[in-house]
This record gives C-alpha cells, structure tokens and sequence, in this order.
C-alpha cells in the first residue's frame, strides 16, 4: 500500500517536473526496488543475483541488485533498533525485530559476502 502512494505521488509531484528522458531512469530506481534486474534491448528483465555476476555485470545493462537493496533496509532497520534498545528506548516488538532481522541472514552470503558477520 505505501509503495501504491508512493507511485502516486511521483506522478502528481515529481514526474511532472523532471525532463522526459530522467522519469524512466528514475522509475527503474524507485520501483521494484528489491528486484534484481537488467536493462536489455531497452526493456527491464528480472534476473537472478548470479546472472548479474555471471552475464550482465556491464554498464550496457545497468545491473541493479535488488538482493543487496534489500539487505542494506534491513540492516539499517536492524542498526536503528539496536541503537534505540542501548539509548534504552526498548519494545518487545523492537527486541524481537532485531531478533527477525539477524535470524533471517544467519549464514547468508550475499555476492559471496558473508554479511551474517555483521550481526553482533
């Protein structure tokens, strides 16, 4: 739902005012955000993280790993909590957030980055 108001607004309040050629470039950024794709013959094609590295990891198909995108939200949300728990701004849902959050990347690799390690 706040990915709907989200696309709404950019139409009605920013589109409007940005040159034709940037509202395409800008969309691709802004929509499917945690989706891994490629621009190929000027259509965007949802691709697995290991295509990117294996086929597409050029300029020629604007690789954007979603995968990545998405473990950076979740960590800032993650590093958010735990500095609120420490500032003693603390919630059972905010405890078990933090808990989701580092459970769902225990012994995950992302582009072969073990980034379970930053989880303290």
């Amino acid at each position: 739902m706040i990915s709907k108001i989200e696309q709404e607004l950019a139409e009605k309040e920013i589109f409007p005012y940005l040159e034709e050629d940037w509202i395409n470039e800008i969309k691709y950024f802004t929509q499917n955000e945690f989706n891994n794709k490629i621009i190929k013959n000027n259509k965007i094609k949802f691709v697995s993280s290991e295509d990117i590295r294996n086929l597409y990891n050029f300029d020629e198909f604007s690789p954007y790993d979603g995968e990545i995108i998405k473990f950076a939200d979740h960590f800032s949300a993650y590093l958010e909590a735990r500095s609120s728990i420490r500032a003693g701004i603390t919630s059972t849902d905010l405890e078990e957030a933090t808990k989701d959050i580092k459970k769902r990347y225990i012994k995950k690799n992302i582009f072969n980055l073990p980034v379970h390690k930053l989880f303290v």
